[in-house]
């Protein structure tokens, strides 16, 4: 398969490198007890339990971009396969969104 010049850099900054640095934030931000949310220039830190749930946005914000950017140019799965993997994404990053409004 061949991709033109813009799509390689697309895949590899929008569909690995993005994905994994948000995703590595979110571990290790999780790991000490905690979870961010960014929006209209206002920053809030979510403690116990509820940053496991505001951090299923970012999960899902990861995976979505994963499989857009990624999976989709390169085909690696089919496209049902691809389809069921935005709608995890969607679920994922549905409830860490009402998560963050729940809690504040």
């Amino acid at each position: 398969m061949k991709l033109a010049k813009y799509q390689k850099v697309e895949v590899a900054i929008f569909g690995v490198v993005a994905p994994t640095l948000l995703l590595i934030h979110t571990i290790l931000s999780l790991l000490s007890g905690e979870a961010f949310f960014w929006g209209r220039g206002l920053t809030v830190i979510y403690h116990g339990n509820e940053a496991y749930y505001v951090s299923l946005l970012w999960f899902g914000v990861s995976v979505a971009m994963y499989a857009f950017f990624f999976l989709r140019p390169l085909k690696l799965l089919s496209y049902s396969q691809r389809k069921l993997l935005i709608y995890l994404s969607l679920v994922l990053g549905s409830i860490g969104l009402l998560s963050t409004f729940a809690y504040v």
